[in-house]
């Protein structure tokens, strides 16, 4: 006769369960348009304050610095008090103005706004020396596998490497945080 394989329920459960993460990761990916990267990856302008006058509010400091030339910013309120604005790449005119309107919000001297600058070239080859690490990381763990287990094990921990990488990229599709 035929013969079938049937897996413990226990199993099939799990498999259902990292299909669905897996799906629900794949679909946050592309409905937002990919991975909310920094600006260590992108370049761009951060200013970072404590504001020590009142609470911060995300809507308030946006059209400040949205009236002092940064309108597309992305806000961020770090811990209680300290709140780090990312821009576009600014000039050193546009860098006062928005580090002024901050310092104003926050209650404190502009010199206490700090500010980082990186170069949209700086991002570039950031990112692409971290897709050449990951390759590499990926190609050493895979020969390593490879070496280590027998040719069924190696495949299945190859799949299971990939499966955690893209599951981490879901989290991070889905929740929107800065990679």
């Amino acid at each position: 006769g035929v013969q079938t394989c049937a897996l413990p329920i226990w199993m099939w459960r799990w498999a259902l369960i990292s299909g669905i993460a897996l799906a629900i990761g794949l679909i946050s990916f592309f409905a937002r348009g990919g991975l909310n990267f920094g600006i260590d990856f992108t370049g761009g302008t951060a200013f970072q304050v404590t504001v020590t006058n009142t609470s911060p509010n995300a809507g308030a400091i946006r059209d400040a610095v949205a009236a002092a030339g940064a309108p597309d910013a992305k806000i961020v309120i770090v811990g209680g008090k300290t709140v780090r604005v990312q821009t576009k790449d600014l000039g050193q005119a546009e860098q006062q103005k928005v580090r002024a309107a901050l310092a104003k919000y926050a209650g404190v001297s502009p010199a206490n706004v700090s500010v980082t600058d990186v170069s949209a070239t700086w991002g570039q080859q950031v990112s692409g020396k971290a897709w050449r690490a990951l390759a590499v990381f990926f190609v050493v763990i895979t020969l390593y596998l490879a070496i280590r287990f027998e040719l069924k094990m190696a495949i299945a921990a190859i799949v299971a490497v990939i499966h955690d990488i893209l599951i981490t990229v879901g989290v991070y599709a889905l929740t929107g945080f800065e990679v």
